[in-house]
Order: structure tokens, then sequence, then C-alpha cells
């Protein structure tokens, strides 16, 4: 016990030293999410990284909140042929990595070779999978990326077909220095030794680090683009029930990514040193169904009575206090692309058990729920299901995933449903997270049909009015089929202490790298 209480008070001492340092100067930004860096930082190109990248890294260019406007990063400009095949980037001069070594364009066409081939990389993500030569590439046909060349300060992409949102989606991607990863194995990217002190572009660079805790950046010298005016930064990772005790005690300037469901959101902006401010991006709860590795989930008969079991909007009010909407589809209904005629499941028992019936159901077998998010607005969630469920008679085992989530999640998952969120800023990123090349379709959705030839249309689509069409046919073809069951869409909000922090006034995803003119923050 003794000694327990002797770490506790390093760790205090620590964190103090480095929360004073530069007299009480340092941005103080906060994380809730546990995957960030609890023993390593992600790797740039997964799904919901850190958010602690828009710090420390850049791609070629970045976009506003809302991923319409295309603002310069690692380059100055860029240039789109007429066609919409051929991207032109122009690198600015002088560009250099944390330690030193000159960044160059060898480094950009190295990094999108090395995410083509590293296995857990979403290709359609970052809108590679669009690039010439990219199936050569991928199946080790070929031994470079045709479609990808450069020439100085000059990197020219050309696409194998056109994609409208390629600009977008290439956006999203960050550049990785070759000249330690080269020799990576690929295999084990994530546990390469990089990823334990990250070396990259950003106008920060990582000084300290304690795993689970914080990282303590400060401003690179070296950086080229606008020098901020606040030279560190504390990034805390906070355990979910600690956010806003921080936040009541002044040890928070700026934290996104807060649900309404999960954190204080109400009483944060009631304090009168805080604002809560709503981000324009989708969020999204549902469950995702194992239909490769569960049988008994393939009759979609059993995934619609599960849905009839549910009374959303009871369980909305009771564990969300009334926070959310009712999802009957990916594209909520604030945005023009939403459909408001896919089907709708209501509360219905009866039909729940008539639909059981019908698929010869097992009621002696318990349901698997699974959930990695583990916050007590989850635990009540799944609890408040269980209920619903065993009003209708199916057994429910809940279990909570530790541990390797990738593998438990798609590569060996032993769960039925699994609670699962999306967060994105645009109806075309929701669709394309459940295209063909996502991790779903690769792993527990593998073999069942897919919404890819509608999406390749709708990336050589144009003309707005064909685009908002196009989307609400394939959010309507994925929704009916069930393949993620829906639960509700949940407002995202960022929290800034404006009484100490003085923001460029724009407010997106954390998870995306945007354009925030970090350069224009200051401390009051």
């Amino acid at each position: 016990m003794k000694s327990k209480f002797i770490l506790i008070l390093m760790f205090i001492a620590v964190f103090a030293s480095a929360c004073s340092s530069n007299n009480g100067k340092a941005l103080l930004v906060g994380t809730g999410n546990n995957e960030t860096f609890t023993e390593t930082f992600r790797y740039f190109w997964i799904q919901n990284v850190n958010g602690i990248q828009s710090y420390i890294n850049r791609g070629l260019i970045k976009l506003d909140p809302d991923m319409k406007n295309v603002h310069p990063a690692l380059a100055e400009s860029y240039d789109v042929s007429n066609d919409g095949l051929t991207y032109t980037f122009t690198l600015h001069d002088g560009l250099k990595w944390h330690d030193g070594k000159e960044l160059t364009a060898e480094d950009v066409k190295w990094s999108m070779e090395t995410a083509i081939k590293v296995e857990m990389v979403v290709d359609s993500e970052f809108g590679l999978n669009a690039i010439k030569g990219y199936e050569s590439f991928k199946t080790g046909k070929a031994g470079e990326l045709e479609g990808v060349v450069y020439n100085g300060r000059t990197i020219t992409i050309k696409l194998g077909d056109l994609n409208v949102a390629f600009l977008q989606k290439i956006a999203a991607f960050e550049i990785l220095p070759k000249h330690i990863l080269e020799d990576a194995n690929l295999a084990k990217f994530q546990q390469d030794p990089y990823w334990l002190h990250p070396i990259g572009n950003g106008p920060y660079k990582i000084k300290e680090v304690r795993f689970g805790e914080y990282a303590l950046l400060e401003a690179f010298e070296g950086f080229v683009g606008p020098q901020p005016k606040i030279k560190e930064v504390i990034y805390q990772q906070i355990p979910k029930s600690q956010i806003f005790p921080k936040i009541q005690a002044g040890e928070l300037d700026y934290i996104g990514g807060l649900k309404s469901s999960v954190e204080s959101v109400e009483e944060i902006d009631a304090l009168p040193d805080y604002k809560a401010f709503v981000v324009p991006q989708i969020f999204n709860k549902f469950f995702t169904v194992n239909l490769k590795g569960s049988k008994r989930v393939q009759d979609i008969k059993v995934r619609q009575a599960f849905i009839h079991a549910l009374d959303r909007k009871a369980i909305i009010n009771e564990t969300l206090e009334g926070k959310a909407q009712i999802m009957n589809s990916l594209i909520p209904p604030e945005f023009e692309e939403h459909n408001s005629s896919i089907k709708t499941y209501d509360y219905n028992p009866e039909r729940t058990k008539q639909l059981l019936k019908e698929a010869g159901f097992d009621f002696n077998k318990p349901i698997t729920i699974a959930y990695y998010s583990d916050d007590q607005a989850s635990v009540d969630l799944l609890n408040t299901v269980a209920y619903y469920l065993g009003e209708v008679g199916v057994q429910t085992e809940i279990k909570l995933l530790t541990g390797d989530l990738l593998q438990l999640i798609y590569y060996a998952p032993e769960y039925d449903f699994l609670l699962a969120a999306y967060s994105g800023a645009d109806p075309f990123g929701v669709l394309e997270s459940v295209s063909g090349n996502s991790l779903m379709y690769k792993t527990i959705w593998e073999g069942f049909e897919g919404i890819e030839t509608e999406l390749q249309q709708l990336r050589k689509t144009l003309h707005m009015d064909e685009r908002v069409a196009l989307i609400k046919k394939i959010d309507r073809i994925h929704s009916e089929r069930l393949y993620q069951l829906p639960l509700f869409h949940e407002n995202v909000y960022n929290i800034v202490n404006v009484s100490r922090l003085k923001t460029a006034g724009i407010y997106g995803n954390e998870w995306y790298n945007y354009e925030k003119k970090l350069e224009e923050w200051e401390l009051k």
C-alpha cells in the first residue's frame, strides 16, 4: 500500500511539473478515447485514430470541418485536370521531420505504397484504391504504384477511374517518414518502436510521453508554416469518469468528441468559464452483426426481430436523457441526403416473437453482445437492451472486449452483436465506411452482398442532385439489409475553456486532421 501511495505521489509531482512548465502557458488538451495512447500511439492510417495527429503531423492538404473546402498543408498548392483524373501537388520548400531530416516527395509516394501493403489499412478511406495501378501493386504484380510519380517537389497522382471525392479522401491521409519506417515489419506495423515516440512533421513535436496519462508537446522550430503562438501542449488521456471533474477544476482548456449521453455536456456548458460547441459531424450508435461467424443471426428475420424488441425511444429517454434521435438509416435527418422512406422498426414485442419463431431461433442459447467502450453509458445501454430482450424470452451474455481490439472485433470475433459507433463528417464518408474495402467486408461480412457497385457509380457522379439521389439509394440498400442494427444518432461537442483559451472558432471532428488554424490559438 505504501509503495502504491508513493507511485501516486510521483505521478502527481511529474504531472504537476509538466502542467506548470512555461509559467502556466501550456495548452491543456484532453481526450476521452481510451485507445489513444495506452501503451503506444495508434498508427495514423487507421480509423478513429488518436486525435493528437493534428498537433504533430500533416498530410498533403487539409479540409474544413464540413469536409468540403481544401487548405494547404505539406503541399503549398494543388491542381486538378479537366477530366478529374490527374492531381498535381507541389510541396512547400524546406519541409522537415521533427528529427531535422528533410521531408521529400519520396516520403509521400513511399507512404502511399506502404499503406496499401499494411493489411489493416482501409485503402478506400483515403482514396488509395482509386489510384492507377492500385490492384497490380496491391497484389504484388507491380513493384511500384504506377499512378504516383514525383519530380523534385512536385507529386503527380493519376487515378484509374474518376472519383469525385478523391481530394476529400487524400486529405485524411497522413505522410510518414520513410527514413525511419522503411524497414518496418508491415505485418506488425503497429508494434514498430516508432509508435512509442512518433517523429512527425506538424507544428508540435513530442517531448515526453507517459503512456495512459499524457504527452508533452513543444513547438517545432523547423515547422514550415505559421508558427503557433502557444509553445507547449499537454495532451492528456482522461478516463471518461474524470472529464467533468477535471473541467470543474479548470484543468482542461480544450477537449473534443464529447457526447451528451456519456459526458456531462449540459453541466459543462453551464459553467461560467466553459462553452460547448456542436460539431458538424455524424455520430451513429448501432450493433454490428457478426454475419460470417454467427450463423444464428444470418437470417434477416432474427435481425428484424431484435430491432422490434427494443423500445428505442424509451431507451433514449432512460439512458440518454432524451438527447438523441432514433436511427433508421446511416444519414441523420438534418442532412439533405437523408432518406425518409427507409423502412422503420417500431417497438413490437409480439412481432419479435413471431419473427423468431419463423426463423427457428434457439431460445436456450444466449445471444452474445460485445462492447469495447468501457463507460457507464455503454453499460447502462446494454443492461437496458438485455432487459428488453429478456422480455421476449431471449437470453443475453454481455462481455467487454479488452486487449487487441482489431483482432477481437474483426479477425477472431466471438460475439453475435457488437455495440459500436461511427463518427464522420459527411454522408459520403459514412457510406464509404461500409464499402467493399472496409474491414467489415474483409472480415465479419466477407461473402455477403455489398454496395460496391452503387458506390462506384457515386464516385463518378458530379452533379449534386444525382449524388444526393444515389446516396439515398445506397443508404436504403444498406440499411434495409440490417448488417448493422440501428440505435440512435447523437450530437457531438467540443469544449473550450473560454476564460483561458482563444481559438480560431473552428470546430470539427477531432478524429480527423482538419484545418483548425492552431497557429491562431492563444492563451489569455
